[in-house]
């Protein structure tokens, strides 16, 4: 069974019930029910300790350091500095809000916000005259 599959509730039911039912061994429900005997060991395991065989929750990631009000303040670095590095970036930012970001962060939500830091070139490219 692959990681991060999530098995339904009623199927957890039927394996505790078919484990406390006191015929078989783990083994044997896991084998019956095409899982792994890991699985069914935790959910008999979690059913003792909570009387619920639900999943557990899924942790939320961590929270953005940069939010939409940090827009206008990177917008406004990248159009005075288009040509300053990620790094500049973050120090320029860093003095203006107090928030510390790494370079990374700050490309992630310059893409995000759809702002490039590439200068346009001015002037037309060499090209070579074929006559």
């Amino acid at each position: 069974m692959p990681k991060g599959i999530t098995i339904s509730e009623d199927l957890r039911a039927r394996v505790v019930a078919a484990y406390q039912s006191g015929q078989t061994t783990m083994q044997a429900v896991a084998e019956r029910f095409a899982v792994k005997r890991g699985w069914v060991n935790e959910i008999v395991q979690r059913y003792k300790r909570t009387g619920n065989v639900a999943p557990s929750p899924r942790g939320g990631g961590a929270i953005a350091k940069l939010g939409e009000q940090h827009y206008p303040v990177l917008a406004d670095i990248v159009e005075r500095q288009n040509d300053a590095t990620l790094a500049e970036i973050a120090v320029q930012l860093a003095e203006r809000t107090g928030v510390k970001v790494s370079p990374a962060t700050i490309c992630r939500t310059l893409q995000k916000i759809e702002l490039s830091r590439k200068k346009k070139l001015s002037t037309p490219t060499n090209e070579i005259q074929r006559q």
